[in-house]
């Protein structure tokens, strides 16, 4: 019980630090946002962060960029591999 007690502490210590971060957080899978954090929503300009939950990430992109980004995804979980946000393309 005392170790179910310190991961819960854990847990909510966890919580606070990323509720509390200058940037958007943003835990998502295949079926959509699982958490963002108060930046997050800020980004996404909701107010409340339920609304976010289960929205996919392809909702939120500019249509001009939801083919590049779909193809990235695919690529990575075809390879197995995780990636890094997509930088400035020329």
């Amino acid at each position: 019980e005392a170790r179910e007690e310190k991961l819960s502490e854990s847990e909510n210590k966890f919580q606070i630090l990323v509720d509390l971060l200058p940037e958007g957080v943003v835990v998502h899978n295949m079926q959509g946002i699982l958490y963002a954090n108060k930046t997050a929503g800020k980004l996404f300009r909701v107010k409340d962060l339920n609304n976010l939950t289960r929205k996919s990430v392809f909702d939120f992109l500019h249509p001009d960029f939801k083919t590049r980004a779909l193809e990235r995804v695919n690529a990575a979980l075809k390879e197995g591999k995780s990636f890094l946000p997509p930088t400035k393309e020329l």
